[in-house]
């Protein structure tokens, strides 16, 4: 079922629809349906450049970024910090080579976040969540590079048995019932995951990190090019979206 999920949801972003579009839009003109061929093939390149510019992109994932604060200081008695895992690599040389670009920004928060802690001399409870069909992991990953940054290995509980935000939710109310912690994920994952944990009756509070865009009304002109990495910004945006649906 997770994989089915995985696999129909991909259809949904923009790319896949619009190559649909377009292949659709080919089939009509080599039937020589010309209009409605033309139409195809006019919104296929339209989703993708709209997809693909800054001002887009930037409105969506702004509008999920701006919904929770930085956190800049430490909760009082708060010394539990859950990490949510953001998907991995490969089996690389290092653990930070290993971890996905998500994965790393949300382990390296919760690195300066569990050091604040520790700081002031306080216990420290550090939950790295995030399995995977294979072997390796994110939880494990991201173990092994909080231990590199000085954080005791005692310190540290993984999860790995969760495969989305949702079994992370289910299993770690298991561990942490009504508990306060400290919630550490991407900017635009924040308001979904903050959703499924406050519907468990759960009491995270947000610590978001990897914000991708702080200005979402720049207009000037290089941000109407369509880029590459515009428009993967557009589908993490996206999916979260889908996944608040």
């Amino acid at each position: 079922m997770f994989i089915l999920k995985k696999c129909l949801s991909a259809l949904l972003f923009p790319l896949p629809i619009a190559l649909i579009l377009l292949i659709l839009g080919l089939f009509h003109l080599y039937w020589q349906w010309r209009k409605t061929a033309m139409g195809l093939i006019i919104m296929a390149v339209s989703l993708i450049y709209i997809c693909s510019i800054v001002p887009s992109s930037a409105m969506l994932t702004g509008y999920l970024e701006h919904q929770y604060p930085l956190l800049t200081r430490l909760p009082a008695k708060v010394r539990t910090i859950v990490v949510l895992g953001g998907g991995i690599r490969g089996p690389l040389a290092t653990s930070n080579q290993q971890l996905g670009d998500a994965s790393l920004a949300r382990i390296i928060t919760a690195i300066r976040l569990s050091k604040l802690v520790l700081k002031k001399q306080h216990s420290l409870q550090l939950i790295l969540s995030g399995g995977s069909l294979s072997k390796l992991n994110a939880a494990h990953a991201m173990q092994a590079l909080a231990i590199e940054f000085g954080i005791p290995k005692q310190d540290t509980l993984i999860e790995d048995r969760s495969l989305d935000t949702h079994q992370e939710a289910l299993l770690l109310q298991q561990r942490l019932g009504e508990q306060s912690f400290i919630l550490v994920t991407s900017g635009v994952h924040m308001p979904r995951a903050m959703a499924l944990f406050c519907h468990l009756g759960m009491h995270p509070i947000a610590a978001p990190t990897q914000i991708q865009h702080w200005n979402r009304y720049d207009i000037s002109f290089e941000n109407f090019i369509p880029r590459a990495r515009t428009l993967a910004a557009f589908d993490s945006g996206w999916h979260e979206i889908l996944g608040l649906w």
